[in-house]
């Protein structure tokens, strides 16, 4: 019973982190595509 609740915790903390990795490596990305637009936008 413990092992399994064990087994759970580890599984949801690798599913946020794995979520977490994801949002860091997009995040650079989307600034980049719309970056520019942006700038235009507030006239600079």
């Amino acid at each position: 019973m413990l092992q399994s609740s064990v087994k759970r915790l580890l599984s949801a903390l690798l599913q946020v982190t794995a979520l977490s990795y994801f949002v860091d490596i997009y995040d650079p990305l989307s600034f980049g595509i719309v970056r520019i637009p942006s700038l235009r936008d507030l006239n600079f």
